[in-house]
């Protein structure tokens, strides 16, 4: 079959419209790092991803051959193409044969996440354009083209005057990638100039004259289309941050940190260094860095009117911000199995914003009238993405004017904090529901994720909640039941006391105080008591324990009961926004105080024994619950482990709706933005 070229590819009729929930995976043909048959691990992982998003995907090879079968594929069946062949694996014929047929398929209705004026131009080769804006340096140069070299080799000595220098030979991997420096320092340069020269392949040093250095390189650099000359950033050695991003939201973070030594400076792993996988609250400083940079990188690379949906962009701290080093969107590699939910999703937001016309707008409907730090916080991030929100000062008088208002320019609204206390509101909130603004907050939503009962109600879809969980909504009953549940509970029941609507009251833990095998503990057995708010303890008859509890009841509470644990002294706080797991706090008793107190752990630490487990059960929990639209903006889920190491399994314990406690200053409103967002997209579907 002959070979299709850009010219000779034929016009396709506009796909039909509606949405066929489909995105194909154009991978390249024999790339390695396979799983399934000749599919990525990373593709694999997010075709299944997607597959639980509800959506289709399929996976195919691009073949120069079989470019208008493709084609075909794509009109008739996907709402996108998201394209991953590295572009070093093709022939400069064979990239624009690519970019021709994904600018066919454009035009044809059918839009490439990653487009073709993206992936030409967000390479590493074109960083100077960065020239002149803070996430640039001040004098990176791009030599290509016919005598490239003799340009590059005429002008080195001039940004040597400057200060050391990186050069890197495109496409000659690490043999044509080195530090350039002056021996003698400072003063003018010439090409007899002697200068010092390290390899980042392997660190060998070379001290020579420039003349005969810039021989040898033009060796290296035979059949690479050009050459990039930046200056050298000393706080190198501190580490290069790699941050994946699915368009604007970031995915995963990496530190690369080079061998320590005087003459080391490549962060690569074959040229001995380090890299690491960053927890997102531990690289705040650079997040919230490159989120303000975006549209000045994209505007200054010619990207188009929308960023690439998988990127990768590369950091190094300098004396004051960051610098980018280096980008790329072609095939960028990332963690399969966390990193591919986040990126499943923002591809089906991509495509969603497409179909529909959306305002891009969020009311956020306040009861206060100055602006606090989540909100301020709130504000920024929707910014950041593209989004704006508008505050909408609450007055119950005014009503009908604030839901004529928000129908008009809003998307969706939310009550911030979501703590509603005024009937008229929640009147309106419902209202605004009902004619089709997406509501990020529900009463009813907030208060079923938060109900007191709810580890009750979900014990039997969850495979995280204890089988024995019992729920207790009288005094009667919990003096009839609690006896035989303790006598099966060699380490004691937790009875967590927690209004009907909501939100939990007092905790406590108690304990037979003697080792008995009967079926039922006697009203009269000593038994040991802690009550969670003080750790208040004592030992008292069950009886009297029970008699104790008779308050709680009295003021409109349930009483959820489950057994205690050996490691009782540590519980787990995983951070929910909407579906999406946002941060994990480890819970530790404090020796002297006794308090519980937090330190923020890597989320992705948690994936296997913890994470996927309770969000495998989501959609099950959402039916017994709801069912809603979303899950709740910000909630959390709290775990006990069951084994005494605490490496074991875990039990979900408690659930509680609300945002937490200082989230802009935790960094955790980014994911709430993106949340909001995401709710929204997908409320007209709905």
């Amino acid at each position: 079959m002959p070979k299709s070229t850009g010219q000779d590819l034929p016009e396709l009729e506009k796909r039909e419209p509606g949405l066929r929930r489909s995105v194909l995976i154009i991978e390249a043909n024999g790339a390695g790092d396979k799983i399934v048959g000749d599919t990525r691990k990373d593709d694999h992982a997010l075709w299944q991803s997607l597959e639980e998003l509800g959506w289709g995907c399929e996976v195919v090879a691009f073949e120069e051959d079989q470019q208008v079968e493709l084609m075909k594929l794509a009109v008739g069946s996907c709402d996108a193409v998201l394209p991953r062949v590295p572009s070093g694996m093709l022939k400069p014929q064979q990239f624009q044969q690519l970019c021709a047929m994904l600018r066919k398929l454009e035009g044809a209705g059918v839009p490439s996440l990653v487009s073709p004026t993206a992936l030409e131009n967000y390479t590493a080769a074109n960083i100077s354009k960065l020239n002149g804006v803070a996430a640039g340096l001040e004098d990176t140069a791009y030599y290509s083209g016919p005598g490239y070299f003799e340009r590059f080799q005429e002008a080195l000595p001039k940004s040597l005057a400057r200060g050391p220098r990186v050069i890197k030979c495109q496409n000659s991997k690490w043999e044509g990638t080195w530090r350039i420096s002056v021996s003698s320092g400072g003063g003018s340069v010439s090409k007899s100039s002697e200068v010092k020269c390290v390899s980042a392949k392997d660190h060998t040093v070379m001290f020579c004259t420039l003349s005969r250095f810039l021989g040898r390189y033009e060796d290296i650099c035979e059949g690479c289309p050009g050459i990039l000359d930046m200056q050298y950033l000393p706080k190198v050695s501190e580490g290069e941050y790699s941050v994946v991003m699915a368009n604007r939201t970031p995915v995963e973070v990496y530190l690369s940190t080079p061998a320590e030594g005087e003459n080391f400076y490549s962060t690569k792993v074959s040229a001995g260094g380090i890299t690491a996988r960053v927890p997102f609250l531990e690289a705040v400083d650079v997040l919230d860095w490159l989120k303000f940079e975006i549209e000045d990188i994209n505007e200054q690379l010619g990207g188009g009117e929308h960023l690439p949906m998988l990127w990768m962009v590369s950091i190094v701290p300098r004396d004051e911000g960051y610098a980018v080093t280096s980008l790329s969107c072609d095939c960028v590699g990332f963690n399969e199995h966390s990193a591919s939910r986040t990126i499943a999703r923002e591809a089906v937001n991509i495509v969603m914003s497409n179909q529909h016309t959306h305002k891009r707008t969020i009311g956020l409907v306040t009861q206060q009238d100055t602006k606090d730090e989540d909100t301020e916080a709130l504000l920024e991030n929707l910014s950041c993405l593209g989004w704006n929100c508008e505050t909408v000062p609450y007055v119950a008088a005014k009503k009908n004017a604030i839901i004529s208002h928000l129908q008009e320019t809003c998307d969706g609204c939310i009550h911030w904090p979501s703590s509603v206390v005024d009937r008229v509101l929640t009147d309106m909130l419902k209202k605004l529901e009902v004619a089709g603004l997406a509501n990020l907050a529900s009463e009813e939503m907030t208060a079923a994720y938060g109900a007191g009962s709810v580890l009750f109600k979900i014990k039997d879809v969850s495979r995280v909640v204890p089988k024995d969980t019992y729920l207790y909504g009288g005094l009667d009953r919990l003096r009839k039941e609690l006896p035989l549940s303790l006598a099966s509970s060699p380490a004691g029941r937790t009875l967590t006391f927690a209004r009907s609507m909501g939100g939990a009251e007092e905790i406590w833990h108690v304990k037979t105080s003697d080792e008995s095998e009967a079926e039922s503990v006697p009203l009269d057995a000593k038994v040991g008591c802690m009550r969670h708010s003080d750790n208040h303890e004592e030992e008292e008859t069950l009886q009297e324990f029970l008699d104790r509890m008779a308050p709680y009841f009295e003021r409109d509470c349930v009483a959820v009961s489950q057994p205690s644990y050996p490691a009782g002294q540590s519980m787990v706080r995983l951070i929910m926004s909407g579906d999406t797991p946002v941060a994990i706090l480890k819970l530790e008793k404090n020796a002297v105080s006794q308090d519980f107190q937090g330190k923020w752990q890597p989320l992705f630490n948690w994936e296997e024994h913890l994470v996927q487990p309770f969000l495998a059960d989501l959609e099950d929990i959402d039916e017994m619950l709801g069912p809603f639209p979303s899950r709740p903006l910000v909630w959390s889920a709290y775990f006990s482990s069951v084994s005494d190491d605490g490496k074991g399994a875990y039990a979900l314990t408690r659930m509680e709706c609300g945002a937490p406690q200082d989230i802009a200053g935790a960094g955790l409103v980014r994911y709430v933005a993106q949340t909001a967002r995401t709710i929204c997209l997908h409320a007209e579907d709905d």
